[in-house]
């Protein structure tokens, strides 16, 4: 219970993302879609412009987000990362 309770004070937004049909099974944590999921929880919780969320998935984590630029069109995004694929692009 503790836990529970804590982390609801602490985190502003839960969140999960599935597309089987697109073949994502469950997404671990995207940063994509938190950037887009910033500004309209930002409105929703009052004009917070600093938040914390979680991807409640098997693997999780936790994503911290800031809204910047003058009418907040940028979204900050950090926390945990792991190099899933690696490449070079050449044209």
């Amino acid at each position: 219970m503790y836990k529970q309770f804590v982390f609801k004070r602490v985190m502003c937004m839960q969140k999960r993302f599935f597309a089987p049909w697109l073949g994502v099974p469950e997404d671990p944590v995207t940063g994509s879609s938190f950037s887009t999921l910033a500004p309209y929880w930002s409105k929703a919780l009052g004009g917070r412009r600093e938040m914390t969320a979680r991807q409640c998935s098997r693997r999780g984590g936790v994503v911290r987000m800031r809204l910047e630029g003058g009418q907040e069109d940028r979204v900050v995004l950090t926390g945990g990362a792991a190099v899933v694929v690696s490449g070079t692009i050449s044209y």
